[in-house]
């Protein structure tokens, strides 16, 4: 038992199980983890992907990709990946990867229940590089018990169907404008 100065017991005003975790009104550590997230991460543009009629359920590849025009702003945590630098046929191949981390409750306000889909694109502004969605994991952050989407991304790969580079207008060139000496 504790006591005070005068002898007196101590006693606590409420009790330890003020902060019930089970209550959703109290999103107190889905707000710190997005709040950390938008201190340590940057804005990104999420773009979502649609499948079309043409879509190959065996590869999971279509001939066209049906891209969102309008891209969602959602601010995640980044890392690169470390370069494994895999020798292959060809020689080394060494894959840009990135994994884009963000709260599971953040997601849900911004974009919805549907969770990220594998060929959907995230833009990074700061970089201006478009990156693919390979594969997305979900699980705990810490021992808070609070969950992230961690999304796994490529570098994009253009093709003659996908749609240009958003955010790229104002770097493009028109052949008209440039002067010939």
């Amino acid at each position: 038992m504790i006591k005070k100065a005068d002898g007196t017991c101590f006693k606590l005003y409420g009790d330890a199980a003020s902060h019930d975790p089970n209550n959703v009104d109290h999103a107190l550590f889905d707000n710190f983890d997005q709040e950390v997230i938008g201190l340590s991460g940057a804005p990104v543009l999420y773009y979502k992907f649609r499948v079309d009629s043409n879509h190959d359920p065996l590869y999971g590849e279509a001939r066209e990709r049906i891209i969102d025009a309008e891209g969602i702003e959602i601010c995640m945590h980044w890392e690169p990946v470390p370069p494994q630098q895999d020798l292959g046929v060809f020689g080394i191949d060494s894959p840009d990867e990135i994994i884009f981390s963000v709260n599971l409750a953040e997601w849900r306000d911004k974009i919805g229940v549907e969770m990220p889909r594998v060929g959907g694109m995230i833009y990074t502004p700061w970089n201006k590089q478009r990156w693919e969605i390979i594969q997305y994991n979900i699980g705990e952050f810490k021992i808070w018990g609070k969950h992230r989407i961690e999304i796994v991304t490529r570098k994009w790969q253009d093709s003659t169907t996908t749609a240009p580079d958003p955010g790229r207008e104002s770097d493009r060139i028109n052949a008209a404008s440039v002067e010939v000496r």
